[in-house]
C-alpha cells in the first residue's frame, strides 16, 4: 500500500489547504514523510555561508559544515529545515506568506516536498510523463514554455495515458535495473493560445498563473501514478511548422537529464542514488531532441510515426 505526504499543523485553514493540495497530487511514496508546519514570525536566521542553490524566490543551502538543508522563501516569507536522515520537514510560514497561496504551494512548499521525498528514494525531474496507446512510457524533459503542457494536453485528448505535465519523480522500478517515474497529479495548465490550439472545453481558471487548467481525467485521459519511460524527448526552445527528431546518445542524454534535475548536485547522501536513477533512465530509453511543430495539432500520431 503506497504512503503519502502527511501534514501536521495547528492552523486549521492551512491544514485544509495543504491536505487538498496533496490529495490532488496523489504522490505514491514507498514510506511516509511529513510536513510539520507552523504559522508565525520567522526567527532570526543563523549565519550560513554555504553556497545558495536558487529556485525562484527560494534560496536552498545544503551540505557541510551544517549538514541540514535549509530553504528560505524570500523576502522572509517562510523557512524550512530538513535533517539528513529525517523524513520530516520543519516549516514556518509567515502571515504574509499565507496571502501568497500560489507561490507558497507551487514554489516554496513544492521545493520542500522535492527535497523531502528524496529521503524515501524519489528524485525530481522537470518533465512530463505519458503513456502512448501502444503502452510505451514517454518522458518530455525541459523548461517551462518548451511545449510540455500543450503536448501533454493534446495527447490526453487522443488516447494517451497521462502522469504529469511537469512534476515527475524518478524511482526504483518494479522490474530489476529499471527506473520508473512517479507522477505528481495536477491540472494541465494552458495559456490562451494553447487552449485555442488544443480545443478542450470547460477548465478551471488558474488566475494567479494566467492560465486555464484541466485534470487529465477532464480531458478524457486516464491518470497514471507510475510510468516506465521507453522514450525520452528533449523539446527545443524553437517551435516550427514541422515536428522533427534527432537521436541523442546515452551520455548526452544523462547530461541533459541532469540539466532538468539539478537537485542531483545537492546532498551527497542522496546524490549517488539520484545519478544512478538518471543513468539507468538514459540506458533503458531511446532519447531524442525534438522540435515540436504545429503539425501535431492536425496529426497527433506524428510522434509515434517518428519513433516507430
Amino acid at each position: 500500500m503506497p504512503h503519502e505526504v502527511s501534514v501536521r499543523t495547528a492552523h486549521a485553514g492551512l491544514a485544509s489547504l495543504l491536505r487538498e493540495w496533496l490529495d490532488d497530487a496523489r504522490l505514491a511514496l514507498p514510506r511516509p514523510v511529513t510536513l510539520v508546519v507552523e504559522v508565525g514570525p520567522l526567527p532570526l536566521s543563523p549565519s550560513d555561508s554555504r553556497d545558495v542553490f536558487r529556485q525562484g524566490n527560494v534560496a536552498i543551502r545544503s551540505g557541510p559544515p551544517i549538514h541540514t538543508v535549509s530553504l528560505d522563501w524570500e523576502p522572509r516569507l517562510g523557512r524550512a529545515v530538513l535533517a539528513p536522515q529525517s523524513t520530516a520537514a520543519n516549516v514556518i510560514i509567515t502571515e504574509q506568506g499565507l496571502q501568497r497561496e500560489n507561490e507558497m504551494l507551487r514554489s516554496f512548499l513544492l521545493n520542500v516536498c522535492i527535497l523531502l521525498v528524496r529521503r524515501v528514494g524519489l528524485h525530481h525531474v522537470h518533465a512530463a510523463a505519458l503513456r502512448d496507446p501502444h503502452g510505451r512510457g514517454w518522458l518530455l524533459a525541459g523548461t517551462s514554455g518548451s511545449g510540455k503542457s500543450t503536448t501533454t494536453a493534446l495527447f490526453a485528448r487522443h488516447g494517451w495515458g497521462i502522469g504529469t505535465d511537469d512534476i515527475a519523480f524518478l524511482a526504483e522500478g518494479a522490474a530489476p535495473r529499471v527506473t520508473d517515474v512517479v507522477c505528481w497529479r495536477e491540472r494541465l495548465a494552458l495559456h490562451d493560445d494553447a487552449v485555442v490550439a488544443v480545443g478542450p472545453d470547460g477548465g478551471t481558471p488558474l488566475t494567479a498563473r494566467r492560465k486555464m487548467g484541466w485534470f487529465p481525467e477532464e480531458l478524457g485521459a486516464e491518470w497514471l501514478s507510475r510510468i516506465t519511460p521507453q522514450v525520452i524527448l528533449f523539446p527545443g526552445a524553437e517551435h516550427g511548422d514541422t515536428t522533427s527528431l534527432t537521436p541523442i546518445k546515452g551520455r548526452e542524454a544523462v547530461t541533459r537529464l541532469m540539466r532538468w534535475s539539478p537537485w542531483v548536485a545537492l546532498e551527497a547522501d542522496f546524490a549517488d542514488e539520484h545519478l544512478q536513477r538518471l543513468s539507468q533512465l538514459a540506458s533503458q530509453a531511446r532519447a531524442f531532441e525534438v522540435t515540436l511543430g504545429r503539425d501535431l495539432f492536425d496529426s497527433p500520431d506524428r510522434l509515434l510515426e517518428l519513433v516507430s
